[in-house]
């Protein structure tokens, strides 16, 4: 689950680059819903009638879907079918996101404190997953 919603953050990042903080809570369906530092719902992760993880916009299309690859790999595909970003662990273990030409976009790895913190392919910090006082997840963006 923590997983998934790591992937969502970075792919919207450009649909709210007016917005710091994304926090993540489920609705009352128990879909889990991606919600902007103003309250406006982002996207909403719901479950397609063969399993996968769909994130849907407000509108009700497709942003991306969660799937496996041949090798096991999760794989993200966009509305058209088209693989768009590969989830793999690199040798020490850390979570990585790597786009259609195998090139790594984003790298986790955890914190000190137990959070996650998102670094950009040149290493640079992008932000970092956090719980808020409520349990919900928050992905603050680096300054």
């Amino acid at each position: 689950m923590r997983k998934l919603l790591f992937m969502l953050v970075l792919s919207l990042i450009g649909l709210t680059a007016f917005s710091q903080n994304i926090t993540y809570k489920k609705d009352w369906q128990g879909n889990t819903i991606a919600v902007d530092d103003r309250g406006n719902t982002i996207a909403t992760q719901k479950t397609d009638w063969q399993g996968n993880i769909t994130w849907v916009d407000d509108n009700g299309s497709t942003i991306k879907t969660k799937k496996k690859d041949w090798q096991g790999n999760n794989t993200w595909e966009n509305n058209r079918g088209q693989t768009i970003q590969t989830e793999k662990r690199d040798w020490q273990g850390n979570k990585t996101l790597e786009n259609d030409q195998g090139q790594t976009e984003y790298v986790y790895k955890k914190d000190w404190q137990g959070n996650t913190a998102v670094y950009d392919e040149n290493s640079n910090l992008v932000g970092t997953y956090k719980k808020d006082w409520q349990g919900n997840t928050v992905f603050e963006k680096n300054p």
